[in-house]
This record gives C-alpha cells, sequence and structure tokens, in this order.
C-alpha cells in the first residue's frame, strides 16, 4: 500500500514539474506574431535582381515550436535600355512586379526567449506582372507600343532566420530563403529580408 501512494505521490510530483515547465515554455511563446519589413529576391528564371520589396506574415503558435503561418510578398524593378537594334535609337522601358501569397509551418526553437531561430516550408500562389514601352523618333515623330503580360504559378518556399527580442512589445527579423517557382519548367529566386516582429 505505502509503494502504491509513494508511486502515486512521485507520479503527481513529475506530472505537477512538467506542468510548470510546460506554463513557464507558454509563457515564453506569444499566441501570435505579425512582421512585415523590406525583402530583396534574385530570380534566376528571369536573370534579375528585385531590390525593392516588401513582406508582412503572421503566425498562430499552435505549440512552443509549431506555428501556422500567412505570408504577403511584393518584389518591384524597372528597367531602361536602349539599343540600336531596329536601324533607329529605340528606348525600352519595362516595369517588373512578383507578388506571392502562400501559407506553411514554422518550427521555432525557444530555449532562449530573446534569439529565437526558426525555420519555416510555404506553399502558395506566385504573380508575375510586365508592362513594356518601346519609344522611337523617327522623322520628328514619336512612335510608342506598349504591352502588358502576366501570369501565375504554384510557388515553394523554403527557409528561416531569427528572431531577436528588443523589448517586451516589439523584435526584429533577419530571414533567407529559397523559392521554387512552376514545376519541371519553372524558375529558382533566393530572397533576404529584414524587418519587425510583434508578438500578442
Amino acid at each position: 500500500m505505502k509503494r502504491l501512494v509513494r508511486a502515486i505521490s512521485a507520479s503527481l510530483y513529475a506530472m505537477s514539474l512538467f506542468g510548470f515547465a510546460s506554463a513557464a515554455a507558454a509563457q515564453d511563446r506569444p499566441s501570435f506574431e505579425a512582421s512585415g519589413g523590406w525583402n530583396l529576391l534574385h530570380s534566376t528564371e528571369i536573370d534579375e535582381t528585385l531590390p525593392v520589396g516588401w513582406y508582412g506574415d503572421i503566425a498562430a503558435n499552435v505549440t512552443n515550436t509549431i506555428a501556422i503561418v500567412g505570408q504577403v510578398t511584393g518584389n518591384y524593378k524597372s528597367l531602361t535600355e536602349t539599343t540600336t537594334d531596329f536601324g533607329v535609337p529605340v528606348t525600352l522601358t519595362a516595369d517588373l512586379k512578383l507578388h506571392t501569397f502562400m501559407g506553411g509551418v514554422r518550427f521555432s526553437a525557444r530555449q532562449y526567449p530573446r534569439v529565437v531561430p526558426f525555420g519555416q516550408v510555404l506553399f502558395g500562389l506566385a504573380r508575375l506582372s510586365a508592362t513594356g514601352e518601346a519609344s522611337a523618333t523617327v522623322g520628328g515623330q514619336t512612335m510608342t507600343f506598349n504591352e502588358s503580360e502576366s501570369e501565375n504559378e504554384l510557388a515553394i518556399e523554403a527557409g528561416g532566420g531569427i528572431n531577436i527580442r528588443l523589448t517586451e512589445r516589439v523584435g526584429a527579423r533577419l530571414g533567407a530563403s529559397y523559392v521554387r517557382f512552376g514545376g519541371d519548367d519553372g524558375g529558382n529566386a533566393v530572397r533576404v529580408g529584414a524587418g519587425i516582429v510583434v508578438p500578442f
């Protein structure tokens, strides 16, 4: 009988310690984290770097390690080139826009609450649009031609980063990732970014 009481007491003690540890870990884990900032993307598909960009995401922390993430990004670049391939000077301009809408899973290591590294895998849609204009002056008359195209592709992003808590209400983030657009005939891209993190 005494052994049974001791075993039950030991089990209750162990469970209370586990519950205390889980509660302490939960205190370090916010229910949600929102982040936004700047990002740069280099695409091998179009062989261009889009240096003007932004991102925004929100994560719902399911456990101390796992979170469900939704992310939206935008990257932009304007190109200008003058060519004489047509016998007269022709000015070509193009505006590139790339937006992604993705969701997935994030894994975080919270052993040290002030510095939290994470990795994530996201799936979703990428939309690339381009608006081009060609203008040439012939015989004192300027001719202009415009064209715009857009396409949607499936996308997958795998990467990670680190969240650094600056105060109780705000932190900083550094991150990098690999992005794959389309299927076998798609393209690859590398994304780097920095921003702020707001837990709540």
